[in-house]
């Protein structure tokens, strides 16, 4: 939604709603502009703004599931978390992406009973971008060096077990010594 307003305003309205970083994108004349606002809970990066979108990446601190099954071990997340986060994709019309791999993107690397494992990085998308991308996929790449799995979103893929294990290999070699890891991960995908 294109606010049509500058940040000096746009800041006034922001305190209102209790948000606490923005980050705007100033309208040309009377058209266009575009605001992004956060609570503490939430670090965001921008990675790069123009006048048609805001890219960024952003982490969150709080248990924000869809459901209790995407958290395995450790206190149960609060109903009402669940609830208002069920809520807020709801408003925003956004729905997961299909997601291949491990159910779970992050654990503890805790054994038995201390193990902690949960669904917390997720691919999102609206109704506009599932229908300009219907075969959209999300992978949960194996953790390499890291308690996070990777995250890569394809627009278009068709989906084969090799596939994951190629994905993974290249993971390792993003982290681990490849010269050029983006060119490995780009030849993989024309294989496929």
């Amino acid at each position: 939604m294109e606010t049509r307003q500058k940040a000096i305003y746009l800041d006034r309205i922001k305190r209102r709603c209790g948000m606490t970083h923005s980050w705007y994108v100033d309208p040309i004349g009377l058209s266009g502009g575009l605001a992004l606002w956060w609570k503490n809970d939430i670090d965001i990066h921008v990675i790069f703004s123009c006048k048609n979108y805001i890219h960024i990446a952003a982490a969150s601190n709080s248990c924000d599931f869809l459901s209790q099954s995407e958290k395995l071990g450790g206190n149960p997340c609060f109903v009402h978390r669940i609830l208002n986060f069920q809520k807020f994709a709801a408003d925003c019309d956004l729905l997961d992406l299909e997601a291949k791999g491990s159910r779970f993107t992050w654990c503890n690397q805790r054994s038995n009973e201390e193990c902690i494992k949960e669904k917390i990085d997720r691919a999102m998308a609206n109704n506009h971008f599932r229908d300009a991308f219907p075969k959209a996929l999300a992978f949960h790449i194996d953790a390499v060096a890291s308690d996070h799995h990777f995250l890569l979103i394809l627009k278009l893929m068709l989906w084969s077990l090799n596939l994951s294990h190629a994905l993974n290999d290249a993971a390792k070699n993003l982290l681990f010594g490849a010269r050029k890891p983006f060119l490995t991960i780009e030849r993989l995908l024309m294989i496929y």
